[in-house]
């Protein structure tokens, strides 16, 4: 029996989380997947922000219909595939020309083209894709294949988002880990953990 204590770090499911989220992986031994929580839709459980050429834009991953209050493990993607298209496609416009685009993108593709139809059953997907791709040693939990509780969010320090060279002219924070990993391949980890890259 899996039992949560102080250390524990407790999160939404999130689309290829931004570098805060898998800082604070980073930070703390044990991170558990909070999978039975309520949908939000103003969240990053179902999208991402990727750089662009004029900035920065969304990938969202379309939902069915769903009733409020739904767990984000009841959560059906739409069965239509073509957003798994275009995410790639936008992934593709956006970072074939980044220095580690060819080193990601064979794993990426067989990810989103998975044949998950649930949200929580591919969100999970890329988040342990991340964790496992920046080298975290941390161990990350599902917590509906766990008997928890009383679930209780540990606090985390404060953040401070490093800055480091991007694909485009400028720099925007608030990008998933994709971008990050597209740009500095094996050193991602080191930047998120201890700073700046210029």
């Amino acid at each position: 029996m899996s039992t949560s204590t102080d250390a524990d770090l407790i999160l939404a499911p999130e689309y290829f989380p931004g570098l805060e989220t898998m800082w604070r992986i980073a930070s703390s031994p044990i991170c558990r997947i909070n999978d039975l929580k309520q949908y939000s839709r103003q969240s990053f459980e179902n999208r991402c922000r990727v750089r662009n050429p004029d900035g920065w834009q969304w990938l969202t991953i379309p939902l069915q219909k769903l009733s409020l209050g739904t767990p984000v493990r009841n959560v059906l993607l739409e069965a239509n595939p073509g957003w798994r298209k275009r995410h790639l496609k936008g992934l593709r416009y956006n970072y074939s020309t980044s220095p580690y685009y060819e080193y990601y993108i064979d794993d990426l593709t067989e990810l989103i083209d998975s044949p998950s139809e649930s949200l929580a059953e591919l969100t999970i997907a890329s988040m342990k894709w991340t964790h496992k791709v920046l080298g975290i040693a941390s161990s990350m939990h599902i917590l509906s294949d766990s008997h928890e509780v009383d679930v209780t969010h540990c606090a985390s320090e404060l953040y401070h988002h490093p800055v480091y060279r991007q694909n485009f002219k400028g720099f925007f924070t608030g990008m998933s880990s994709l971008d990050l990993l597209f740009n500095h391949g094996p050193d991602s980890l080191n930047i998120l953990l201890n700073g700046n890259q210029s």
